[in-house]
């Protein structure tokens, strides 16, 4: 499960709104005072750095508790995989049935070009599948009352079961 934690910052029905500070490599890195991205990002603003994220909440949160939200590991790599894989994967094979056929260098380009779009297009209905964008719903795992000490964790409906 990955996880990260943020303040909630609006309730809807059954979500939460969780704002979480975005982290870059440059909060580890030891030159970021030397660099120009280090100096950037010192000088961007705090809206920035932020960011809402809508989480299925099944405990009684309200604004300004701490939470943890979760994502499972699995459903993020097939994410990626489809998101950053396919479409090249249909550039290559595109570029290679082309190849085969005796396109000129010209036509074929375009032709790996529609592919490539075909590819991304294929991708973008697959993940408009309601049970596909369910599984990388973040979900609610823990929170903490805004002032207590005590932190309640449990196991949302929504948590996919550890095996």
């Amino acid at each position: 499960m990955i996880e990260e934690s943020g303040r909630v910052v609006a309730v809807e029905e059954r979500l939460a709104v969780v704002e979480t500070v975005r982290k870059s490599a440059c909060d580890a890195c030891s030159a970021q005072n030397a660099c120009g991205q280090g100096l950037k990002r010192h000088i961007s603003d705090h809206s920035a750095s932020h960011m809402h994220i809508r989480a299925l909440c099944d405990f009684p949160v309200r604004e300004g508790d701490a939470v943890v939200i979760g994502i499972p590991e699995s459903a993020m790599l097939r994410a990626s995989f489809w998101v950053y894989l396919s479409p090249l994967l249909f550039l290559i094979v595109a570029i290679g049935f082309g190849s085969w056929l005796g396109l000129p260098e010209g036509y074929l380009i375009i032709f790996s070009l529609l592919v490539l779009g075909a590819g991304f297009g294929i991708t973008a209905c697959l993940f408009h599948n309601e049970n596909r964008q369910k599984q990388l719903q973040p979900v609610v795992l823990s929170w903490q009352l805004m002032n207590q000490e005590k932190a309640v964790k449990g196991v949302s409906e929504h948590q996919p079961a550890m095996t």
